[in-house]
């Protein structure tokens, strides 16, 4: 298959090992992982033609497969492969004019926009469900039950239109004299006696991620060529530490809330403490373990107020067991490369 001039092999590290992890997530059949997968790699770096070749393999709409294609073809116009997906997704989708083949200009094709990875996509279309065994035993019952009774009401209705019926002469009906009902005596209704309700007391979220208040000592810059680099996977609540494209920990983490969401993108640890005090709206926690900044207030680092990891917890930072930051703290120098995707 042709390539352009742009591919994974000239591209960093972190695009070509997430455009690995989306092949392999694609052959096992996690049909939305890839997906995901994909879409990070297309959102750091919009130039590689594989990842939009093989992007519309997996999508159903066909515009979207058109789109993607023409982008493709954008980057690479002699991609063979490319031109002959295109062909069988011009039939598919009908209505369109005929293919002239390589030669077509590819500025008139819609340029695909860059798909967002943090919009969850289903494995499957949602498919109309039947109903239930038992609903459908029950609706039969009921037209059963009022079938029997309509039959047996019609003869009788039957024989009294036919048969003649006698007017019985009415009976005087007797009226009573009325009696005298006595007025009950009103019996008096006691106030009852209020109920006591004690202040709501308020407890603190120890959830939140605290906001640093002080800069302790800082750990001296490694700025060595090291190859390292942090993937944080919001989808998964993993963390996951590489040198390359071999992983060497994996982690879960807790990530931030639908209200106060983690950051995505690409950053840089610029900043390391042992430990650190952090206070936020009521509360205050002393000696933060393994804290590293990778942008603004934003950092991963040890956590012993909760352990409830594979949740999203915090207010945007990436929530560690204590012991795993530690690793990690004393493993990645500053600098390192932190990349954060949905």
């Amino acid at each position: 298959m042709a390539r352009g001039k742009r591919s994974t092999a000239s591209s960093d590290v972190p695009a070509a090992a997430l455009l690995h992890r989306a092949r392999l997530a694609a052959r096992a059949g996690a049909r939305a992982r890839a997906l995901r997968y994909y879409a990070a790699v297309i959102e750091l770096d919009p130039n590689i033609e594989e990842a939009w070749l093989e992007r519309a393999a997996l999508v159903d709409d066909p515009q979207e497969v058109l789109a993607h294609l023409a982008r493709a073809l954008t980057l690479n116009p002699r991609n063979e492969e490319a031109h002959q997906a295109l062909r069988a997704a011009r039939r598919r989708a009908g209505n369109l004019p005929p293919y002239s083949g390589p030669q077509q200009p590819i500025q008139s094709m819609s340029p695909a926009p860059i798909p967002r990875p943090l919009t969850p996509l289903a494995d499957e279309r949602s498919q109309p469900r039947m109903p239930p065994l038992w609903a459908v035993a029950l609706l039969g019952a009921i037209v059963l039950l009022l079938a029997l009774t309509l039959w047996s009401d019609a003869p009788r209705t039957v024989m009294a239109a036919l048969l003649p019926t006698d007017t019985p002469t009415p009976t005087p009906t007797f009226t009573p004299t009325p009696t005298f009902t006595p007025t009950p005596t009103p019996t008096p209704t006691f106030t009852p006696t209020p109920t006591f309700t004690p202040p709501p007391t308020h407890t603190p979220t120890p959830t939140a991620t605290p906001t640093p208040t002080a800069r302790p000592t800082k750990v001296p810059a490694d700025k060595s060529k090291t190859g390292k680099w942090i993937e944080v996977d919001l989808s998964q609540q993993r963390l996951y530490a590489h040198e390359g494209q071999k992983t060497v920990l994996t982690a879960v983490v807790s990530t931030g809330t639908r209200w106060h969401p983690t950051v995505r993108g690409r950053f840089k640890i610029y900043a390391k403490y042992r430990s650190a005090p952090m206070r936020g709206p009521g509360y205050y926690l002393p000696n933060v373990p393994y804290t590293m900044y990778f942008y603004g207030s934003y950092a991963i680092h040890g956590t012993y107020w909760h352990s409830n990891f594979g949740t999203p917890m915090s207010h945007g930072c990436v929530n560690m067991k204590t012991s795993q930051a530690k690793w990690l703290f004393n493993w990645a120098p500053k600098g390192t490369l932190v990349v954060v995707h949905k």
